[in-house]
């Protein structure tokens, strides 16, 4: 229960952030510690518990499927979203960055959310 809790925190700190998106002092912060969060979570349950190698060999039903694939994946298109944060951060993209950065950023929030919906099932 205490994993799912410190996902629930992870959720909500990405959607706080989603919702400040527009004030990049308060953005910044709030997303980066939902994603910190979510990826140290991801690290202690594989280094704990072999998520990964539990997830071959194990049957699954489509609900835990679709905690594992939507998580997974979201967990993936969190780095090209650090990627192009930072770039703008730096001042150093430009719209079409700004633009991937939104939409990725807002496909991964879509993905973890799934995957947090469906993780009562795992």
């Amino acid at each position: 229960m205490l994993y799912k809790a410190i996902a629930a925190l992870g959720l909500a700190l990405l959607l706080a952030g989603w919702s400040q998106r527009r004030k990049r002092s308060v953005h910044v912060p709030l997303v980066i510690a939902g994603i910190a969060i979510d990826l140290t979570l991801v690290l202690i349950l594989e280094f704990s518990r072999d998520v990964i190698g539990m997830t071959v060999e194990k049957q699954w039903s489509w609900q835990q499927w679709t905690h594992i694939s939507t998580s997974a994946a979201a967990v993936l298109v969190y780095f090209p979203v650090i990627w192009f944060g930072v770039a703008l951060l730096r001042g150093k993209a430009g719209p079409a960055a700004r633009t991937a950065h939104r939409r990725l950023a807002n496909l991964a929030l879509a993905l973890r959310t799934i995957g947090f919906a469906f993780m009562w099932y795992v």
